[in-house]
């Protein structure tokens, strides 16, 4: 298949929109020089725009890098304001918190102070508008930033009852880290739970795509989920490290399939069973409650505000897991940032990839294993936005080192490819041979994997004119879909 590249074009408003967060990662938070975020976005990306454009939207944006001479001045006069009044001192700084350290040595390096507090002064007497946004104010265990008066208390709650949890169970000791660096609590079986929350993703899973396909009735259904509530109270008494992302994850899943009365009825189960097991005081009761409180509205800029402390906390303790800090990445990343468009999630995986190299951390553990699946998804999906069909059907290769020994991802992203150019026939061949792989090496195969092997198989074989085949395929669906009920 040959390679149909976009011809190139300068940006528009809505390739600056897709681009935003990349650039914001790149030049802001990682402070790479301009001309280089430029050259990554155009041979990466695609995205091409001049430098004086760049610095129109990094001025419009705030994107700046740099705290200016009088603003740095503005800063140390009120922290030290602050520090004779006895308050400590959190810098925000258009938009986003300053290091007190940096601006002290600038201040340092600078040796005429004086000339910078004549700067500030005329910068004071200019007018409202033409002065930076700066404040100073006392700050609080919250890492959520600056938010809006209505998600002030929910995310406030949500964060304390997080904090209270983390710290509570590192500090009596009920999560420790084993020799091969995985975290653990003293209270559960980690066999269990390698086990059974499989099992409960997959029967969720398949319960939210059956539901949406129409092939399940209410009696089935309940069936299917039975299982589901029996594993509730081993999750909420054994206190796994894991056990909230992970569960997060999976109502995420079912709530932006439409299902929220399957969210709401599992999240009110896993907070009575705390209640009553842990007790209402309890910090992982109170979590739960937080968790309850604020799913019923918009919750999603909650949600990432959460998972972004969640990491924030682990990465802070004196004992890690580098293990479970992935883990919790990639409920993260299944949650929040499969929202973003293809190219951010790329990057972000990419760059958590680098940080597992940089960090000697096991890359052939199964968290690892399961971010390199996610990332070469992200990387199938931009060389079909951009019609490197070629590529996308190589896409998946790579994962045949990293655990699909069998090669049925990168089959079934041949076929994908195949469907986009309409080769129909090449397309069916390729869905003929993922099929056979459906039982081969199953644990990277979930049900949402073997379902679309068995639609896009059909539909080839119609698409072709094999309407006997395509029933029998159809007839095996079901099968599989009955036995998974069974």
């Amino acid at each position: 298949m040959s390679s149909v590249r976009s011809p190139k074009r300068w940006a528009r408003a809505e390739d600056w929109e897709r681009v935003k967060p990349i650039l914001k990662e790149l030049y802001k938070e990682e402070g790479r020089p301009l001309k280089e975020v430029m050259h990554i976005l155009e041979t990466e990306h695609q995205f091409y725009a001049t430098q004086r454009m760049y610095k129109s939207k990094l001025k419009e944006w705030s994107f700046s890098k740099y705290v200016r001479a009088t603003e740095a001045v503005a800063i140390l006069k009120a922290v030290e304001q602050r520090q004779a009044a006895g308050k400590s001192s959190q810098i925000i700084l258009r938009g986003e918190e300053v290091d007190l350290s940096r601006i002290k040595n600038y201040i340092r390096r600078n040796r005429n102070r004086g000339r910078l507090e004549r700067l500030y002064v005329e910068e004071r007497a200019a007018p409202e508008d033409g002065r930076t946004q700066l404040i100073c104010r006392t700050p609080s265990p919250d890492p959520f930033g600056l938010r809006t008066p209505g998600l002030l208390e929910p995310a406030e709650g949500l964060y304390r009852a997080l904090s209270g949890y983390v710290e509570m169970s590192f500090g009596t000791g009920n999560w420790f880290v084993t020799d091969d660096g995985r975290m653990r609590s003293i209270k559960g079986d980690p066999a269990w739970y390698s086990v059974n929350m499989k099992d409960l993703w997959n029967r969720l899973d398949l319960a939210a795509s059956l539901v949406n396909a129409g092939e399940v009735d209410r009696v089935s259904l309940v069936k299917l989920l039975e299982p589901v509530f029996g594993y509730m109270p081993h999750v909420v008494a054994n206190q796994y490290p894991r056990s909230i992302s992970h569960m997060l994850g999976i109502f995420e899943d079912l709530y932006r399939r439409g299902r929220g009365d399957l969210v709401d009825t599992f999240l009110r189960h896993i907070t009575g069973l705390s209640e009553v097991l842990l007790g209402k005081e309890h910090a992982q009761t109170r979590l739960w409650q937080s968790l309850l409180a604020i799913w019923a509205d918009e919750h999603m800029e909650l949600l990432d505000r959460f998972w972004t402390a969640l990491l924030n906390l682990l990465r802070k303790q004196k004992v890690r897991s580098h293990l479970l800090e992935m883990s919790v990445y990639t409920d993260y990343y299944d949650v929040i940032l499969i929202r973003t468009d293809w190219e951010a999630q790329e990057l972000s995986l990419r760059r958590e990839l680098e940080r597992a190299t940089d960090e000697n951390m096991n890359t052939n553990s199964e968290q690892c294993q399961m971010m390199y699946l996610r990332h070469a998804e992200a990387m199938k999906q931009v060389y079909k936005r951009r019609g490197q069909y070629d590529l996308m059907a190589k896409s998946m290769d790579g994962l045949v080192e990293k655990g699909d020994w069998d090669n049925g991802l990168g089959i079934q992203a041949r076929g994908e490819a195949a469907l986009e150019v309409g080769d129909w026939e090449a397309a069916e061949g390729y869905y003929r041979e993922a099929k056979e792989h459906i039982h081969v090496n199953p644990y990277w195969k979930d049900e949402s994997w073997v379902l679309d092997v068995f639609l896009k198989l059909e539909r080839c074989l119609r698409h072709n004119g094999k309407e006997e085949e395509a029933d029998q395929v159809a007839r095996e669906k079901l099968e599989h879909l009955a036995t998974l009920q069974a």
